[in-house]
């Protein structure tokens, strides 16, 4: 435990004091207490130390014996739980970009067809080149005014 959380060699130091957690300071520095806290609290050869919230420290309040079995179950959860919170945050992502995307496409077509500014001018109003929004009306299929020369990436009319 105490190797996990201060020695950057020891296998997996990575997950433990590599993220900040660390031990109490009274195990740390006095292993009687630790060893007196394991005794009672139902320690066996057959178990294993395990941190309650795996985003806390090591302390007589977080932590509990469970079996090896108990942990791996725990662990698989944690990683099913992990992929369906990230999954959720890429889904929300992805419905807040369409959104933008929406409102973009909307205030565009908007100054372009409804208040008829050029490209330019909404590109100067906006501080952003030409080319970007030439490539946004693209992206949310804005259709050009007549006089617009596809081959030259002409300004238009």
């Amino acid at each position: 435990m105490k190797k996990r959380c201060y020695d950057p060699r020891t296998h997996k130091y990575e997950y433990y004091g590599g993220k900040g957690v660390t031990v109490c300071s009274e195990w740390k520095h006095d292993k009687h207490k630790f060893v007196k806290w394991a005794l009672d609290n139902n320690y066996q050869n057959n178990l294993t130390l395990n941190r309650i919230n795996g985003f806390c420290n090591y302390s007589p309040q977080n932590c509990e014996w469970i079996t090896w079995e108990e942990n791996n179950q725990r662990r698989k959860m944690t990683k099913k739980a992990s992929y369906n919170k990230c999954y959720e945050k890429y889904k929300l992502r992805d419905a807040k970009k369409e959104q933008k995307q929406q409102q973009l496409k909307k205030n565009l077509d908007s100054l372009y067809w409804q208040q008829k500014y050029t490209i330019q001018e909404i590109a100067e109003h906006l501080g952003v080149s030409y080319l970007t929004i030439w490539r946004w009306m693209e992206k949310c299929e804005i259709p050009r005014r007549h006089g617009y020369n596809s081959h030259t990436w002409g300004r238009d009319k």
